[in-house]
């Protein structure tokens, strides 16, 4: 993911993250390592992947988080419905 998702390029990376959801993907990990900004648009572009995932039975996380961008979740509650992990590792692991 890019270091900032904004109204500038939320629409591109969402593109890139549908384009993912191909027959057999079980998983879509969202490495956010360096992502350091996530704007509204890039919260509404990461639900709508979410959900497009879960109506295909694919599993979306994401990893790696900075402070700024989990609190940008948070204040909208998006932290509620995206599965959000400490790390990209832990986020690969099946849950079970």
């Amino acid at each position: 993911m890019p270091a900032e998702i904004d109204i500038t390029n939320a629409a591109h990376v969402g593109d890139e993250l549908a384009a993912a959801l191909t027959p057999g993907v079980v998983a879509i990990i969202a490495d956010m390592t360096a992502t350091t900004f996530c704007g509204s648009s890039a919260i509404t572009m990461l639900l709508r992947t979410h959900l497009q995932a879960t109506r295909e039975q694919c599993r979306t996380a994401a990893g790696d988080l900075v402070r700024a961008v989990l609190r940008a979740l948070a204040i909208v509650a998006a932290d509620c419905s995206l599965p959000i992990y400490p790390s990209v590792a832990a986020a690969l692991i099946p849950p079970g």
